[in-house]
């Protein structure tokens, strides 16, 4: 497992956890690191090694140093000079770099243009069958909606131009990659508008955007969980049309497999499977999105997503 960054004032610092020791351990890097961001896209291309960094909001360490909070004399004194203290002057990257995870190095790419614009709080993944990092949306002073690809390889962006609607402006939205040899798509779901919360969920393949609506029922399998939101048991439950070849697995909200349940011949008929919050090792798994994943026959059926709230 490796993280990178974070949102305290941003950093720019990257950690490995070892699964069998459950060690951490800080990666001693080299070459052009990062400036200290936060709320940048940060994804793993595990095939080749590399982390792949874009974007994010800046703070530097001078604005930090010469705001510091006044004597308060009256309780409006407090909330004016509270809300100058933390409304620093944001300023939005644009950049990309790589981390080399055999040599630990950091390089600054400067890729062809067009490039994506200055911003934060977007949304990212990584299509291992595409192998590109994709990002939707986010924030540069408003919201924005617009889909790039980023090819390492090559060193290019692309913007996708997609065929279908557009999800609506937005910010801290998620991405999961669904990748198998036969069938690929990116899942989004959700975010911020400026002015509520959303929980839409999105498919996109083939530069086409679909609305997926909660009652949306394949015609070979129906599939869902109850209760939803859960804590901390869900009971999914599926109907099969004929016998089929099953598989079914959840993901976190980054796309990891948290847990597989069977990959077994079912008869036609109604199944359930009890999930009790927990991953391959019996584990508890943290509060927040998950998607289950059903595939049948070798082919992905019915994607959902649950809640889990402790």
């Amino acid at each position: 497992m490796i993280i990178y960054g974070g949102t305290y004032y941003g950093c720019n610092e990257t950690y490995t956890l070892d699964l069998n020791t459950l060690d951490w351990e800080q990666l001693s890097v080299t070459g052009d690191l990062p400036p200290e961001t936060q709320q940048q896209a940060a994804v793993l291309d595990s095939s080749n090694k590399n982390l792949i960094v874009f974007g994010g909001m800046i703070y530097t360490r001078e604005q930090e140093d010469t705001l510091e909070p006044p004597v308060y004399e009256s309780e409006i004194n407090i909330i004016n000079t509270i809300d100058q203290f933390y409304s620093r002057p944001n300023i939005y990257s644009n950049d990309t770099y790589v981390l080399n995870l055999a040599t630990n190095t950091w390089l600054q790419k400067e890729p062809v243009n067009p490039i994506p614009s200055a911003r934060s709080h977007l949304a990212y993944g990584y299509s291992s069958r595409l192998q590109k990092m994709v990002i939707f949306g986010g924030y540069d002073g408003m919201r924005l909606n617009d889909t790039w690809f980023y090819n390492l390889q090559s060193n290019e962006w692309e913007f996708i131009t997609p065929t279908t609607s557009l999800p609506s402006d937005r910010n801290s939205s998620t991405i999961i990659s669904i990748d198998n040899p036969s069938y690929s798509y990116l899942a989004l779901f959700g975010g911020y508008d400026g002015s509520s919360y959303l929980n839409d969920l999105w498919k996109f393949e083939y530069y086409k955007f679909n609305q997926i609506a909660d009652e949306e029922i394949n015609i070979n399998v129906e599939l869902g969980n109850y209760p939803n939101p859960f804590n901390p048991t869900t009971t999914i439950k599926f109907s099969l049309v004929e016998d089929s070849n099953l598989e079914l697995s959840i993901y976190n909200a980054k796309g990891k497999k948290v847990k597989q349940f069977l990959s077994d011949q079912l008869s036609a008929g109604q199944h359930s499977i009890i999930w009790n919050g927990d991953d391959e090792m019996g584990n508890p798994v943290s509060s927040g999105v998950y998607f289950y994943k059903l595939i049948m026959n070798g082919k992905i059926e019915s994607v959902k997503k649950c809640l889990l709230l402790k």
